[in-house]
């Protein structure tokens, strides 16, 4: 619904903005800027957009693993462990005052407001002091994982709310030692550092939940991509070989060995083409030649069907049958 609205309030923005225009020939690059449509403003709009859309990516993906729970199964084993190292950092103020400076440092209720003014200065270098408890720690997870080095505290959110509904001390400590702004920033920060050393010495891995699994998976895809691009273009290459051995006419096979080849392979493939050409020719001719003979033969067996004479083998045969019959013709003269 809301899409839709914003979608024809811009419509109508868009005609109105045209209507102004040729009615009262404004500028139109103020036109645009009137109606938020200027390119520098479009772009601005694109980007935080992309932003917030990336923030809710992240954060979708946070709240999915609690800082003890990994989707190894065989790293189950140490979850317990892990468990309960985290589930105790929240009773122990030293989570929250470093490795980053906690501003203001740990509530004092005995303190007088005028004793907090003259040691402020005091209470800065104590603030320190606090954050430098946790130094070593920090060196042990050099250099931190994307989403905890550069730490956003709005992709957070749907992980610190599954966090308060399973560990009442942290809710307690939240409402004792946060009151909002860098101080609320510098709370979470540090919490969540001391549950990534608590996996870290529990044996699991930190990267699994705040690595920037947005950045790893386009990187993974990108090179998915790149390998089926390349499989893609191997088989193509190979294709058209394929077709290149088959298709080719003899001419268009000459030349193109006419342009990877010396002259004098160029004229042993020629000859070698002549040959072949010469055999190919010598097999039509006998080929065509026992076809002629066989047609003849048939031609002349069909000629000879329907007729009364008998077919003649021999001219020798003939000459003599005729002798046979002279001879019984003078014996028979003789006889009479």
């Amino acid at each position: 619904m809301s899409s839709w609205f914003s979608s024809g309030a811009f419509e109508t923005l868009s005609h109105l903005k045209d209507k102004v225009q040729s009615t009262v020939g404004i500028d139109p690059n103020l036109i645009q800027k009137i109606t938020l449509q200027s390119p520098d403003l479009a772009a601005e709009r694109a980007r935080i957009d992309s932003e917030e859309r990336r923030k809710e990516s992240v954060r979708d993906s946070l709240a999915e693993l609690l800082p003890w729970e990994t989707r190894d199964p065989e790293m189950e084993i140490l979850v317990d462990e892990c468990k309960e190292a985290i589930l105790s950092l929240s009773g122990i103020e030293e989570t929250f005052t470093g490795p980053f400076i906690l501003t203001g440092g740990l509530p004092s209720g005995d303190a007088s407001e005028e004793d907090g003014e003259d040691d402020e200065d005091l209470r800065a270098a104590k603030d320190i002091q606090e954050a430098e408890k946790s130094a070593d720690k920090l060196s042990k997870l050099q250099p931190l994982p994307a989403l905890l080095g550069d730490f956003d505290l709005d992709t957070h959110v749907g992980l610190i709310q599954r966090l308060f509904e399973v560990d009442p001390k942290l809710v307690k400590m939240h409402s004792r030692l946060s009151s909002g702004g860098k101080r609320e920033l510098a709370f979470w920060k540090n919490y969540f550092f001391h549950c990534a050393y608590a996996r870290y010495e529990a044996g699991l891995s930190i990267d699994e939940i705040w690595s920037n699994r947005e950045e790893t998976s386009k990187v993974a895809l990108t090179k998915e991509k790149n390998e089926v691009v390349h499989s893609l273009v191997q088989a193509t290459v190979s294709d058209e070989e394929i077709i290149f051995d088959d298709g080719l006419t003899s001419n268009e096979h000459k030349s193109r060995k006419s342009e990877n080849v010396s002259p004098v392979q160029q004229g042993a493939f020629e000859r070698t083409d002549e040959t072949s050409m010469t055999k190919e020719t010598k097999i039509h001719s006998t080929d065509q030649l026992k076809s002629d003979v066989a047609s003849s033969s048939d031609s002349f067996v069909e000629s000879t069907r329907g007729t009364d004479y008998e077919f003649v083998a021999n001219v020798n045969d003939i000459e003599g049958d005729q002798l046979d019959e002279l001879e019984a013709e003078i014996a028979a003269a003789l006889g009479d």
